[in-house]
């Protein structure tokens, strides 16, 4: 329902490429459609579940990985099982509507989410889960800090704001190797 759409005032939005609507990331870890109508779609990452009664969330007999299995389910498949960690940014990749890149700035990478399948595909795209740097190199051998935007040129290059490194990042088209541009 319109009124139950939750969305985060921390989001960041993209058109949507396949048809009206746009397309978010929030901060808390979850990718959605917003659709003319005003409705709401989780597409990838966090979901509340709406069908059990929540926790009241100043009960401390309840832990918050208690809250978390009763109240919340992930929608995709998540390489290594790392989940979005306050994702900053999203852009598509102009070359393929159902490829979606997501600064993942506290975990220090860049996420490739795969719309190809009926499940979407998340991967680490540049950087590695957990570890902070500032390392150019091989994609997965590269080292952010806090990316915190994304564009994608129309070649497939990957624009990176790093702002824990204060630095703009330049991922190669297919995500072959990590650059520093200014």
């Amino acid at each position: 329902a319109r009124n139950d759409n939750n969305v985060s005032p921390y989001t960041t939005y993209a058109p949507n490429p396949d048809g009206p609507g746009w397309v978010g990331v929030d901060a808390v870890g979850r990718i959605f459609k917003i659709n003319t109508d005003g409705s709401v779609v989780t597409i990838a990452g966090r979901k509340t579940k709406r069908d059990v009664v929540p926790y009241y969330t100043r009960d401390t007999s309840v832990t918050d990985a208690q809250r978390q299995a009763l109240q919340v389910e992930f929608i995709g498949n998540f390489e290594g099982g790392v989940k979005f960690n306050g994702p900053g940014d999203l852009a598509y990749d102009p070359r393929n509507p159902k490829i979606l890149y997501v600064a993942d700035t506290y975990n220090f990478r860049i996420a490739k989410v795969d719309f190809t399948s009926g499940t979407p595909q998340i991967t680490t795209y540049a950087g590695a889960p957990g570890v902070a740097g500032a390392t150019d190199g091989p994609a997965l051998s590269a080292r952010f800090k806090e990316p915190t935007s994304i564009a994608v040129a129309s070649d497939g290059r990957v624009f990176v704001a790093d702002l824990g490194n204060d630095n703009i990042r330049v991922i190669a088209p297919n995500g072959g190797t990590v650059t520093t541009l200014a």
